[in-house]
């Protein structure tokens, strides 16, 4: 996957409400999903379950 499409899906994951990040939590985390942001979205096939992206 080409590194825009992953440094823009991340950036739609940071702005979104569903996000849980903890300082002491190296993850971020989707609170729909449960998914790992910086992995999931590395995924070709993956989607983000509010459909922004």
């Amino acid at each position: 996957m080409k590194r825009k499409t992953v440094k823009k899906r991340l950036r739609k994951c940071l702005q979104c409400r569903h996000l849980r990040f903890r300082k002491s939590f190296i993850w971020k985390q989707c609170r729909k999903c449960g998914c790992l942001v910086e992995l999931k979205a590395r995924l070709p096939s993956a989607s983000c379950p509010k459909g922004k992206w």
